[in-house]
């Protein structure tokens, strides 16, 4: 992905799923409490907050999260590309 240009990637979490917290910190992605926010959706507020990686911050989680994507598997990222036109 940094050979693709791409050097943060951000998620957003549901704010009591602790499991995905502590998972996405593990692994490089530490939390961001400022983006905490609240949705409305189908009648319940829900809290989330990002989590967000900056590669070129983290040198030694990028490695870490290479293999992460490898046991994954295939990603789509053309989606990501704001040169791209959005697909309605």
């Amino acid at each position: 992905m940094l050979s693709e240009g791409y050097e943060t990637i951000s998620l957003w979490v549901l704010a009591g799923n602790v499991r995905a917290s502590k998972f996405y910190e593990r692994v490089g992605f530490p939390a961001d409490p400022e983006s905490r926010r609240h949705l409305e959706i189908g009648g319940a507020t829900v809290d989330e907050m990002r989590f967000v990686f900056q590669a070129t911050a983290q040198p030694g989680n990028w490695r870490s999260f290479m293999q992460l994507r490898e046991r994954l598997g295939p990603v789509r990222t053309d989606f990501l590309d704001p040169r791209k036109p959005r697909e309605q």
